[in-house]
């Protein structure tokens, strides 16, 4: 056993002195023991971190361990990148999308993001590429409606903010909609 004394000397006279601590982590596991279930948990769209616990029922946990950042190391190893990551591009989902439609032919903008990409790509997609699924998805949604009133004071419109009620207001307003008047405030 080496003292302190004879450490420090090996340090100055050596670059890897045979005092030095092991690591005080447990090596990875095998990645042949783990990748087919990465694989398989990244298909079911599991987190970082529910994927290193579900792995620790698949490798001998008091011979190895498996940290998160090792974890991410390992699977962007594999070419296992999060949507974000592979920056697509309108183009680049195109193939995707399509295939994608004929499966699901009425899914919008919203189902086909928690199928496959990321948000943004999506509605740029949609918007360059499926014009008219957008405006006919709009047209069920927004449709104009007139305002319709008897007459003057047939009908009045109150509201009450009370954004400045820590400064001791309280806004209070009363309006006749046919006429626009304020009548109180």
């Amino acid at each position: 056993m080496l003292t302190v004394r004879a450490c420090f000397n090996s340090l100055s006279s050596s670059l890897t002195p045979a005092c030095l601590m092991p690591n005080q982590n447990k090596p990875s596991p095998p990645l042949e023991v783990i990748s087919l279930h990465i694989f398989r948990l990244w298909k079911t769209r599991q987190t970082n971190k529910q994927i290193v616990q579900n792995l620790w029922n698949h490798y001998d946990t008091s011979r190895y361990g498996l940290g998160l950042m090792k974890f991410v190391q390992i699977r962007v190893g594999m070419g296992l990148l999060r949507t974000q990551q592979q920056s697509h591009t309108i183009e680049s989902i195109r193939d995707a999308m399509i295939d994608l439609q004929e499966i699901y032919p009425n899914a919008g903008a919203r189902e086909m993001v928690s199928f496959l990409f990321h948000e943004n790509v999506v509605m740029a997609y949609f918007a360059k590429y499926e014009v008219d699924l957008v405006r006919q998805r709009k047209a069920c949604r927004l449709r104009r409606k007139r305002f319709w009133a008897a007459g003057v004071n047939d009908l009045f419109a109150v509201d009450q903010h009370d954004k400045w009620l820590r400064f001791g207001l309280a806004l209070h307003t009363g309006i006749e909609p046919f006429s626009g008047h304020i009548m109180w405030m």
